[in-house]
């Protein structure tokens, strides 16, 4: 949907016990791990509708993985010399489908047997909303270590649309 943005849809198994999901499956040969990574960390999202991330790299490359709760993922494409440039892509990713979510938007969720690796370039500002009460758990893998410099924190009413996606969730725009 945007230039340098993928999701991959990699093999869940399970039963009653729990499952199990690959992440980067062939390792170091997985075509989205060739930028290698150089950090491996996790996030957690403790407040529904709350935002966390809100940021896009210079230079990391980032594979997202929702392990627990349903979150809403927006990217928007923050490079101006690409064509993609403004435009936004929406998913929703993580435990369980949910009702009452537009029809236009994909939900990958390990109810379905999916786990969504979604593959995100520089430049791509990516902001996740708790859709549920559980907390949501996401585990990225960066291809840069962590350095303050490579981080831009626009704002989200820089975001275009911001208004009219977060309406579409009941989502409120805040800024906290």
């Amino acid at each position: 949907p945007l230039k340098d943005l993928t999701v991959v849809l990699n093999k869940v198994i399970g039963d009653h016990r729990g499952f199990l999901a690959e992440m980067a499956p062939g390792g170091n040969d997985n075509p989205y791990m060739d930028k290698g990574f150089r950090n491996l960390y996790a996030s957690v999202a403790t407040g529904k509708h709350v935002a966390r991330a809100g940021h896009y790299h210079f230079k990391s490359w980032e594979n997202h993985y929702t392990l627990t709760g349903t979150a809403l993922w927006l990217f928007t494409d923050f490079r101006e010399d690409q064509p993609t440039y403004g435009q936004s892509y929406e998913v929703i990713t993580g435990g369980v489908k949910l009702d009452n979510i537009p029809d236009d938007v994909p939900q990958y969720t390990l109810d379905n047997n999916v786990m969504a690796q979604v593959y995100c370039g520089p430049g791509i500002n990516h902001v996740v909303w708790p859709l549920t009460d559980e907390k949501v758990v996401i585990v990225d893998a960066a291809s840069e270590p962590y350095s303050k410099d490579d981080y831009a924190y626009p704002k989200l009413t820089e975001i275009p649309n911001i208004e009219s996606i977060l309406e579409k969730y009941n989502i409120p725009l805040t800024t906290s």
